[in-house]
């Protein structure tokens, strides 16, 4: 992708949305307008809490790889145990945290991390 800043308008839910965290996945920085503020701070730390462990993880996990062992610390809250009323995008930001720092426990275990 040549596009290193996106901004997509009406990207608080729906199809807006997808598209705003497709393009944060891909490693476009992403301005993100719309209606709800609350609304779009909850995406910004979606595309914080998750693609962060995310990038964190593959880069970490390759350099453990490598020399047979590490240890990783994943923070989370306990929205992403629990769920929150009035922060459902926060919540499930979370909840992926524990999943994917779950997921990787299970496939490092066996390499010593």
């Amino acid at each position: 992708m040549k596009t290193k800043t996106v901004l997509i308008t009406g990207a608080l839910t729906g199809i807006g949305r997808a598209t705003a965290l497709a393009f944060a996945q891909s490693g476009a920085k992403v301005v993100v307008s719309g209606r709800r503020a609350e609304a779009g701070a909850a995406l910004v730390t979606d595309s914080t809490n998750v693609l962060g462990t995310l990038l964190s993880l593959k880069h970490e996990m390759r350099v453990m790889l490598a020399q047979g062992h590490g240890s990783i610390i994943n923070l989370s809250s306990i929205a992403g145990q629990v769920g929150v009323a009035g922060a459902s995008v926060y919540a499930a930001s979370k909840f992926a945290v524990e999943g994917l720092t779950r997921s990787a426990a299970l496939e490092g275990a066996a390499h010593g991390i």
